[in-house]
């Protein structure tokens, strides 16, 4: 019973800012990586992973007490944009991708607190739309950050 919510405003308005960050990932190394760091998550109950672009880098992360970190570096990929930092229920991203028929999965980003997009590169006949996670001050990101920094 019921009536869906009418979304159409919101990501019309979202689809025409100007993004942050726009990705094209090949989809067979952003699974395989996804599915690595959700081994970590479902060890320590950490809900989300931190998807990170600094400088010519892009990778993933989970920092899982006792469990152990994991980082993810990917290798091809192309970005246009700044660096980025965003936390996200991995799960959600692998049912999204695991309906792009092409190889490669585009994904936009206008904000860090914002939903985010998921289509197929250069064929946007569907789209995904996202939410972003926040984390405690527990989380950190594990990439090349000086000690202590947290997110």
């Amino acid at each position: 019973e019921g009536t869906f919510p009418n979304v159409t405003p919101f990501v019309s308005d979202a689809q025409n800012e100007e993004s942050i960050l726009e990705i094209d990932i090949d989809k067979v190394e952003l699974r395989r990586k996804l599915n690595i760091c959700g081994l970590y998550l479902a060890r320590s109950g950490v809900p989300f992973v931190r998807l990170t672009r600094k400088g010519n880098n892009l990778y993933l992360s989970v920092h899982a007490p006792d469990v152990g970190d994991v980082r993810e570096d990917f290798s091809d990929y192309t970005c246009v944009g700044d660096d980025f930092s965003i936390c996200f229920n991995p799960n959600y991203l692998l049912v999204a991708i695991g309906t792009i028929n092409s190889d490669m999965v585009h994904m936009k980003f206008v904000s860090a607190a914002r939903p985010f997009f998921i289509t197929e590169a250069n064929v946007p006949a569907m789209l995904h739309v996202l939410m972003p996670g926040s984390l405690s001050a527990q989380d950190k990101d594990i990439g090349d950050t000086e000690e202590g920094d947290d997110f």
